[in-house]
């Protein structure tokens, strides 16, 4: 189980029932310290989601506490509701991991969270199925109204196709449905060069363009060439080059991780942010994550702007996942030896400026959220630098 932001883990040997309601006792008498006087409840697609609502919904009415069940959401439409209503939430959701894990967020607006400090007196409590005694239920009213929300922060005066499969199973289809009611001008297409795909909870989005998918770099050159804003959070691994663009716009380093990118919100006051997990945080407009809206802003952009053009530049990097520790005793090994600088940020950052030119740049973290997992971004002034590193690690294989 994982205890950081949110609670993650294996459904039902770490997340089960009664950890449910243990997590609901706790977090009522929180809310009840803050004068809180309802929590919503929301869930996403995962088999064992409806288990946990139940139990959440029964330990609610237990303890006679006001409460809303939203239904079926994307986390981000989950994050908007909590905050068009003024009220804690609770959605049931282990975000990108895979089904057999499950997990809970719990959201004070506009930008805390709340988790409990123990867990391990419950965790391993036996626990028995319950009947469910609630409907599950997906509320396209809500849906809905979160589009036409949207709609009255973008005009598309050409029409628009895109594609997306089913098989993607994610919350989000729900919402790509419905966009063609709500925008007129867009229509699906299975031949569309545009290829659109989110994650099981909803709050990723990637699109491809002819059979390559968009780097976060590109996209950050899309939302900012196509909007206002002057203030961007970005994390260490999102290619300085990108700066280059925009020598008007002040930019703010931040540390990954959805409650940095909050809580730097209100330190920086942000307009905009992304991570290269292609997390999209629209601040100014929503104050949370919109990635339904960086489809519609895609869609404004090639409007005005020529995509073919914008998608050949080049941003020298490579980012990659490993669960091999010999990987990053190499890349360590790299660095020791070619007398880089190294800072402590995001985990290690390491830093060697070659000339007055060149520079070749490693960030080494470990996932906060998955064991055994360390993310790696290269990045570098020119692709030479990068595959020299990366030819220094194959021949020590």
């Amino acid at each position: 189980m994982k205890l950081n932001y949110d609670i993650r883990g294996k459904y039902p040997n770490e997340i089960n029932e009664n950890l449910a309601k243990f997590l609901i006792r706790k977090f009522i008498k929180f809310i009840k310290k803050r004068k809180g006087e309802k929590i919503l409840i929301a869930q996403d697609i995962r088999r064992s989601s409806k288990f946990l609502v139940n139990a959440c919904l029964e330990q609610l009415s237990k303890e006679n506490f006001n409460h809303k069940y939203l239904g079926i959401l994307p986390t981000p439409l989950f994050y908007y509701s909590c905050l068009k209503e003024n009220h804690p939430g609770i959605i049931i959701t282990a975000s990108h991991l895979p089904e057999k894990y499950n997990g809970f967020k719990f959201f004070l607006p506009p930008f805390e969270i709340w988790r409990p400090k123990k867990l391990e007196k419950i965790v391993n409590k036996k626990f028995s199925k319950k009947k469910i005694t609630f409907t599950e239920k997906l509320d396209e009213n809500l849906y809905l109204d979160y589009l036409n929300e949207l709609k009255k922060l973008i005009v598309l005066r050409k029409n628009h196709n895109f594609y997306y499969s089913s098989k993607n199973k994610s919350v989000n289809n729900f919402l790509f449905n419905l966009l063609p009611r709500i925008f007129r001008k867009i229509k699906f297409n299975p031949k569309s060069p545009y290829r659109v795909f989110s994650d099981l909870d909803g709050d990723r989005l990637w699109i491809s363009y002819r059979n390559k998918i968009i780097s976060p770099e590109i996209f950050l050159l899309i939302i900012l060439k196509s909007s206002n804003y002057q203030k961007i959070g970005i994390p260490i691994t999102i290619h300085k080059k990108v700066k280059n663009f925009f020598p008007d716009k002040k930019f703010y380093l931040v540390k990954t991780g959805h409650l940095n990118f909050k809580k730097s919100q209100e330190k920086y006051d942000l307009d905009f942010a992304l991570e290269p997990s292609y997390h999209f945080y629209f601040f100014k407009e929503f104050k949370t994550e919109a990635p339904i809206f960086v489809l519609l802003k895609f869609f404004q952009f090639t409007e005005n702007f020529n995509l073919e053009k914008l998608v050949k530049i080049e941003f020298p990097f490579r980012r990659f996942e490993t669960k091999n520790k010999k990987i990053i005793q190499k890349i360590l090994k790299y660095v020791k030896i070619n007398n880089f600088k190294r800072k402590k940020f995001d985990d290690y950052y390491f830093y060697q400026k070659i000339d007055k030119k060149n520079y070749l740049a490693i960030n080494l973290r470990q996932s906060k959220t998955e064991d055994n997992i360390y993310r790696i971004f290269i990045e570098a002034s020119d692709y030479f630098f990068i595959e020299k590193i990366l030819n220094f690690i194959k021949k020590n294989d």
